[in-house]
């Protein structure tokens, strides 16, 4: 796997790869970098019977090098500006990622109802617990009053961070329905 990853842009690799029929053929592969959009499609919709809907897909739980703190602002902003009831979080294509962005979510979502409650917390063996053991809080960042209902989409590809935020919503009283498949785990 290791010769599969690049050091840097512009790394090539070649490689030899032969087909079913056992012709060969020679293929050059170069690092790019690939920039990521982790939260797509946030709006939000009328029911109806007028109930206000937000749906919001966070694809990867990642945040650096990426909009994804500032895309998440704004659509929550939206949610909180055009006072919308119930959430709808895509998560079934989210791989996993980091703690601090799965509570960034959570907290986005949970609003006042998580502020300050702990989100999750990671402990290590004897060895490096003390230089490793790490607590995420729940925060209330667009400063409002969140959902007391989330919808997840979930399925087979949602791992790991994304599970943290169905956990973490139920854990300070949201209202976490999943809907779909079974969730992967920590791969």
């Amino acid at each position: 796997f290791s010769a599969l990853t690049a050091n840097a842009v512009g790394d090539q690799l070649t490689l030899v790869v032969r087909n079913a029929l056992g012709v060969e053929r020679t293929v050059v592969l170069s690092a790019v970098e690939f920039a990521l959009s982790p939260v797509q499609n946030a709006q939000y919709l009328l029911t109806p019977s007028g109930r206000s809907i937000g749906y919001v897909m966070v694809k990867d739980m990642i945040d650096q090098g990426t909009t994804a703190r500032a895309d998440l602002a704004q659509a929550f902003e939206s949610f909180k500006t055009n006072n919308v009831q119930e959430l709808v979080l895509d998560l079934r294509y989210n791989g996993g990622g980091l703690v601090s962005m799965a509570g960034r979510v959570a907290s986005y979502a949970a609003g006042s109802r998580g502020s300050g409650q702990l989100f999750a917390r990671l402990l290590y063996n004897d060895q490096r617990a003390n230089a490793n053991n790490q607590d995420f809080y729940f925060g209330n960042p667009a400063a409002w009053a969140g959902f007391s209902k989330v919808y997840v989409l979930a399925g087979p590809r949602t791992c790991s961070a994304s599970e943290q935020v169905i956990n973490g919503l139920r854990g300070v009283g949201v209202n976490v329905i999943a809907i779909g498949d079974t969730t992967c785990g920590k791969p």
